[in-house]
């Protein structure tokens, strides 16, 4: 069942903040943009996670709080663990996205120097053919790139690239520096977010999660074992477009 167009779609943009810190064996993450708000903590020792605590803070599902739950499977893996070891200790489709894809980012700050990094995503709402999107890291732009929604048309050095299937395997090979990688990893992610401003979603409130089919499997909410108890939350879409200052503060 198809949801209502965002009658305001056109005037603003998405954006999405991420925050990484690193401590005394601690690692803190941060994700708020316009459908979510997140917060995670990973202990670890030896190199290896000790603990993951979870806190959803804003979330679009009434299910989104038990994904906390398959999360846990992480325990035990260490900081550099490659992705497949990754996914043979935890799914990524029986996890939320947003949560595991932030776990692994601060997986990865974990094995940088005790410190703090900080992401921002901005996608401006496109009524035409084309698609700008942008990353800073620490307040530095990393990556600017305009696509027709499927392939990147700029920079030259990317033209024909898919955005969405297959971005995997050729961004791991174009970015060999690991930070422009993971900047871009936080780009994609962000776009394929962005594109929930195209719809209405605050006034569905009851809607079942079991008529969006398109969804189905696709993440923790969306698995077979959950997705009957689904059940969209009202009043839970913020928008950032003006006030960009309010990203993980989580109001």
């Amino acid at each position: 069942m198809a949801h209502p167009s965002n009658p305001d779609y056109g005037h603003g943009a998405f954006r999405r903040r991420i925050r990484l810190s690193h401590s005394n064996q601690s690692i803190s993450a941060e994700l708020e943009d316009c459908n979510h708000g997140f917060r995670l903590n990973i202990q670890y020792r030896d190199h290896s996670i000790s603990t993951i605590d979870v806190e959803t803070v804003r979330y679009p599902l009434n299910t989104c709080p038990g994904a906390a739950e398959p999360l846990q499977k992480l325990i035990g893996c260490r900081l550099d663990a490659n992705i497949d070891e990754l996914k043979a200790a935890s799914q990524p489709r029986s996890n939320c996205t947003h949560l595991y894809d932030l776990a692994l980012l601060a997986m990865a700050h974990g094995q940088r120097p005790e410190g703090i990094r900080v992401y921002d995503v901005e996608v401006p709402d496109s009524l035409g053919a084309d698609q700008a999107m942008t990353v800073y890291r620490d307040g530095q732009l990393v990556h600017h790139w305009l696509t027709d929604q499927q392939h990147i048309v700029e920079p030259a050095e990317l033209l024909g690239k898919p955005i969405m299937k297959g971005f995997s395997q050729w961004s791991q090979q174009q970015f060999d520096n690991k930070d422009q990688l993971e900047a871009a990893q936080v780009l994609q992610r962000g776009f394929f977010v962005a594109r929930a401003r195209r719809v209405e979603l605050n006034n569905r409130g009851g809607h079942p999660a079991i008529k969006d089919s398109m969804m189905a499997g696709a993440c923790y909410s969306y698995s077979p074992e959950v997705i009957e108890q689904g059940i969209r939350l009202p009043g839970t879409v913020r928008d950032f477009s003006d006030c960009p200052e309010q990203l993980l503060t989580f109001q």
